[in-house]
């Protein structure tokens, strides 16, 4: 039991010391703890606490050193009186005391003094109050009058209301079991296990030493190294975990000191390095294994928002604006230090500062206007970081009209289309408008716009078709109409047809999903390939490592998609490779 005081002690030869307020306990059967540190021995009192004052003690020590302790109130002042005499007691330490002692109870008297020998040694008949039964015995015996005060029935009545009290403190576990004092018990034997799922048929011969993988143990597939949530920020943890899976793009982005030096200087471009140091660290270490809790992308996230403020806040974000925001943003800090470096260095080959986010992630498309009339054309070519297709292109199969085909979506991207456009030549007001890919990029990264505004609701909605995702996939064959004729085939005149197919087959990277009804609302998570070749799940912090599942786990919330192209070296069949087995939602924790 413990109780809240203030202390002041008075030792002789030293001013006055006060302490408090804190904790005060008995401890340890006699000793006297305040704030946790062991102060006296309440043994070597030489009186019984006596009330200065309602709700003050005054205890009195042998070496003349006193304690006055402040309780504020006058029944936990009693309580601590009746905890310490019950100690002396215990330990014979109140049988040479004279001094007064502190009434329980401002009716009743604690303790009663005997003021001469013979009036202690008269018996019964002297008191006024009923003896008790432990006293009635002890009448009998002939003990020597020592002048000591004689105990009550109001004592015992002072202790048995404290041990009540203690009983029912430790049943309510009002204090820290560590710190309990428990008497010391014998240790016992636990009795033998008598249980059906044991079955012992004496001693065997040890088997054949086998491989530790053939053991079975419980690892658990979580860990905690991915990236902190700072508030509605699954948008931005889903888009740069994705990013660190782009093992080729991130190392030729900090390889981007030796070609541009001035870029060392950017302050977005230090963040992007340090946190894609960190994220790849915890990335070459396997699931289990990865340690050292989540990172934090507060000061990535801070720098960006303050070129675009719409990322300042705690609200959701769309995760395809913010990929093409910090993109951009990365992009133009490179940018203006290859141009600084390029004026303070007229020797150097602008073939030779090559930007990093320009070497992986641009593509250009040919768009073609052709009158419909006089067929007269005109030619622009676009640079672009991803493609954005519209849902609802089927593989044509029929089978589930609930389904679409990423090759029949990439196929609706680049069909003709019929606008509304004036001729210079002839006056026509129509003209179809042909796309054809002129430079394919090293990252193929796909939109699957699944958010669509309602006009008459006057808010976007959200598309739930699934998505056949490949695991492998060639632009040559999805890109190809039945004629076998490639329309995005600008260069296949100035170089080899192999080489330029190879150039087209890209596999799966990284995808990002969302759960959710709407733009503004949901939970977004990351689907990445680690380069040993495993699956792994990122969700904010939690990292979890995939095993076999169903094909369309991720088809009816994959909003971007992340391909890398195969190096001229892997040589491949030209087709689309049925869709990846392994990614599987986890189940719920």
């Amino acid at each position: 039991m413990s109780w809240r005081a203030t202390l002041r002690w008075n030792r002789p030869g030293n001013p006055e010391e006060k302490e408090g307020p804190a904790q005060l306990k008995i401890h340890m059967k006699k000793w006297m703890f305040f704030n946790g540190q062991k102060r006296r021995n309440v043994c070597t009192l030489s009186q019984a606490p006596e009330e200065k004052t309602p709700g003050t003690l005054l205890l009195s020590f042998q070496d003349t050193e006193t304690c006055e302790i402040i309780f504020g109130d006058d029944v936990l002042a009693a309580d601590f009186a009746a905890q310490v005499n019950a100690v002396r007691d215990a330990a014979g330490g109140r049988s040479g005391s004279t001094g007064g002692s502190l009434p329980t109870q401002q009716t009743t008297s604690t303790t009663i003094p005997l003021h001469s020998a013979s009036s202690a040694c008269s018996g019964p008949s002297r008191r006024n109050v009923p003896l008790h039964d432990f006293e009635f015995h002890g009448s009998r015996n002939s003990l020597p009058c020592t002048g000591a005060p004689v105990r009550t029935p109001a004592d015992d009545m002072v202790r048995e209301r404290e041990l009540k009290r203690m009983r029912i403190d430790r049943a309510a576990a009002t204090f820290t079991p560590e710190k309990e004092h428990r008497p010391f018990q014998t240790p016992r034997r636990a009795p033998p296990l008598r249980t059906s799922l044991v079955s012992l048929d004496g001693p065997r011969r040890p088997a054949a030493p086998q491989n530790s993988a053939s053991y079975a143990s419980y690892r658990s597939a979580v860990t905690f190294g991915g990236l902190k949530n700072l508030g509605n920020t699954c948008y931005l943890n889903a888009v740069m975990q994705a990013l660190c899976s782009l093992r080729e793009f991130v190392s030729d982005l900090r390889a981007m000191p030796t070609v541009v030096p001035p870029c060392q200087s950017g302050e977005l471009f230090n963040c992007t390095a340090e946190i894609f140091q960190q994220m790849s660290t915890k990335s070459a270490a396997p699931a289990t294994v990865a340690g050292g809790g989540p990172l934090s992308p507060a000061k990535l996230r801070e720098r960006i928002a303050r070129a675009s403020p719409t990322f300042r806040g705690f609200s959701q974000q769309d995760a395809h604006e913010f990929l093409l925001e910090y993109v951009n943003q990365l992009h133009d800090e490179l940018l203006e230090a290859r141009t600084t470096w390029l004026k303070a260095t007229p020797d150097t080959s602008g073939d030779e500062a090559i930007l990093a986010t320009q070497l992986h992630l641009d593509s250009e498309v040919k768009k073609q206007l052709v009158c419909v009339q006089c067929q007269a054309a005109r030619e622009v070519h676009e640079r672009f970081r991803d493609f954005s297709l519209d849902l609802g292109h089927s593989d044509g199969s029929g089978k589930d009209p609930d389904s679409c085909s990423l090759a029949g979506m990439l196929r609706g991207y680049f069909s003709s289309e019929l606008l509304e456009a004036k001729c210079e030549h002839c006056g026509a007001a129509a003209a179809h408008l042909q796309k054809q890919l002129a430079v394919a990029p090293k990252v193929l990264v796909l939109h699957l716009k699944r958010f669509v505004p309602n006009l008459e609701r006057q808010r976007y909605e959200k598309q739930h078709q699934s998505v056949d995702i490949p695991a492998r996939l060639d632009l040559a064959e999805a890109l190809s109409d039945h004629s076998g004729r490639l329309p995005a085939r600008p260069f296949a005149a100035e170089a080899d047809a192999g080489d330029f197919d190879n150039g087209l087959r890209y596999d799966l990277r990284a995808m990002v999903a969302h759960e959710g009804d709407s733009p503004n609302c949901g939970h977004y998570t990351c689907c990445a390939r680690s380069e040993s070749g495993a699956w792994r799940f990122y969700d904010d912090s939690l990292v979890q490592e995939l095993g076999q599942g169903p094909k369309a786990a991720f088809g009816r919330t994959a909003y971007l998609l992340f391909y890398v192209q195969q190096t001229a070296s892997v040589t491949r069949p030209l087709s689309i490779e049925p869709p990846l087995p392994p990614p599987a939602v986890p189940p719920p924790q």
